[in-house]
């Protein structure tokens, strides 16, 4: 039943009505939509259609136009067989009559391969078929009379022309024209006809979905309107129960009901109003009660208030005579708490400082040792580096030695080995040189080692020193951590003393404190339940206000 409930409540609620409106006008505009659509794809359709009739009307004038150009171009020629030597009219020159018409006939043939004849109906692919055999006749005709005046007789210029010209008899270039300008004009007139035809289509299709935009926009118009009279006949109408409620509570009258008219979230509100209607009577009869009782009880705690602040006065004197005792003993044990404390810091002080001084000495000592163990590894070092010197000065003997065999195989050589024999002299000298500074180095290592030598037996005497100084220093911080436990114990005796007394003294001055505090609030209480029971006053006479 619950969900049932839910279900309407989510089917009748204003977001769901506001949503049939915004749905309803989305329909609209989707049917308006497709309408268009359709529309637009009709048209173009239709456009395509009679872009494609324009083309091929274009077209078949052009072919017409060619077929005119092909026979005046033939009736030029043939009339130059009379006027000049026959063979030489017929030879197409270029800038003849018989090379005009052999132009135009190529260009004919074009425009006959590139024509669309998918686009022709079935009778205008007749008409078509009939033009394109006529102009193989015609051609086949051309060909003949061609050959009979390239002959050049007089019996044979007239059978040419009689092939020309002969309209009656078929075979000939004008009987086979006749069919190509009949046959090229009832096509011209049937894709004229279909185009105006397809123009016609285009208006009819424009009127039609024309009303049927003004049928889908009225009928969307007449819908919306419909829909948001409902809507709103059933929001006002909860509107106005809740609004004449909320009127009466703002006057004061609590004896208006809210009757919710639906389900939806106005009804709720309604139903809210109607529960926060009741409560309020409840709640104001209640205070009304409850200010009357307030009224009397405030009375009696006024006297009770008036009769404790008396009492609490003179408790407060007898304690504050107390307070005073206690202080002067309190100020003596302080006093010897303050010398404990100081003797107490002085005795930490001398153990931090024993005890920073054991600290250095302990460094000390492992310093002296880090320092010792650097040293023999320095005489380490200096030995493998002697030895390294040493294998230098042999490298560098022989040098010398191979310096001065080149020398001498330079020498044999004579003038081819000059050059080699510089070189070698110049090898020697380096490697004198290079003999020279190891016997340098060799000799400040050995000083290096004696001195590191010397530098261990010091150091190993300074570390023995520091030993001992550093075992003197712990004696001395053992013996001063002692006191100062010692110390710190008497310190803490005599605070502890000094906290119960300083204790003692200001609980009693709390005490002291706390009694003045109740007088004055025995007094702040009897006025508080004085003005107490004029607000219950006050209450009583806002309560009667409202009409229960």
């Amino acid at each position: 039943m619950r969900e049932h409930t839910k279900a309407k409540s989510r089917w009748t609620g204003i977001k769901a009505q506001i949503g049939a409106i915004g749905a309803v006008g989305i329909i609209g505009i989707i049917l308006l939509g497709i309408s268009a659509l359709i529309a637009v794809g009709q048209q173009r359709s239709l456009s395509d259609e009679i872009e494609a009739l324009r083309d091929v009307n274009r077209k078949v004038e052009a072919i017409r136009y060619a077929n005119a150009d092909v026979s005046g171009w033939q009736a030029f020629y043939v009339w130059d067989t009379r006027r000049k030597d026959p063979a030489e009219a017929v030879a197409g020159g270029k800038e003849t009559n018989r090379g005009s018409y052999l132009a135009a006939t190529e260009d004919l043939k074009k425009q006959l391969a590139d024509f669309p004849v998918d686009q022709l109906t079935t009778q205008e692919r007749a008409n078509w078929d009939a033009m394109t055999a006529a102009w193989k006749q015609f051609f086949d005709a051309d060909g003949r009379a061609v050959a009979l005046y390239r002959t050049k007789t007089p019996a044979n210029l007239d059978k040419a022309d009689e092939i020309i010209d002969d309209a009656e008899t078929p075979g000939t270039a004008a009987h086979a024209y006749d069919i190509i300008d009949s046959n090229g004009k009832a096509l011209f007139t049937s894709v004229r006809a279909r185009s105006a035809e397809k123009q016609k289509n285009v208006a009819e299709v424009a009127t039609t979905m024309t009303w049927v935009f003004v049928v889908v926009f009225v009928l969307s118009i007449a819908l919306l309107t419909f829909t948001v009279y409902r809507v709103g006949r059933r929001i006002f109408g909860n509107i106005s129960a809740v609004l004449e409620s909320v009127s009466a509570l703002s006057r004061g009258d609590l004896t208006v009901a809210s009757v919710p008219t639906s389900e939806d979230e106005l009804g709720r509100m309604a139903l809210a109003i109607e529960n926060a209607r009741l409560s309020m009577r409840e709640v104001i009869s209640e205070v009304s009660v409850a200010s009357a009782a307030v009224s009397g009880s405030s009375s009696r705690l006024a006297q009770v208030a008036e009769e404790f602040g008396e009492t609490s006065t003179a408790v407060a004197e007898g304690m504050e005579r107390v307070s005073r005792g206690t202080a002067g003993v309190s100020d003596q044990v302080q006093a010897v708490a303050a010398g404990a404390e100081e003797m107490t810091a002085s005795i930490r002080e001398i153990a931090k400082n024993a005890e920073a001084a054991a600290g250095v000495a302990g460094r000390a000592v492992a310093a002296t040792e880090m320092t010792n163990r650097t040293i023999a590894k320095l005489g380490e070092s200096s030995i493998q580096i002697d030895s390294v010197i040493k294998s230098i000065g042999t490298i560098a003997n022989q040098t010398n030695q191979l310096a001065l065999n080149a020398t001498i195989e330079s020498a044999r050589a004579g003038e081819a080995g000059r050059g080699f024999a510089v070189v070698a002299g110049e090898v020697k000298d380096l490697a004198r040189e290079t003999s020279t500074a190891t016997q340098d180095i060799s000799r400040r290592i050995t000083e290096i080692q004696e001195d590191t030598a010397a530098a261990v037996a010091a150091i190993e005497q300074i570390s023995m020193i520091i030993r001992q100084i550093d075992d003197t220093q712990s004696t001395i911080a053992s013996a001063v951590e002692e006191q100062t436990a010692t110390t710190n114990e008497m310190g803490v005796n005599i605070h502890r003393t000094a906290s119960d007394t300083t204790g003692i003294s200001r609980e009693l001055a709390a005490l002291v404190d706390r009694a003045g505090q109740s007088s004055t609030v025995a007094l702040t209480a009897a006025d508080s339940a004085r003005e107490l029971a004029d607000e219950a006053t006050t209450l009583n006479t806002l309560v009667s206000r409202f009409r229960l």
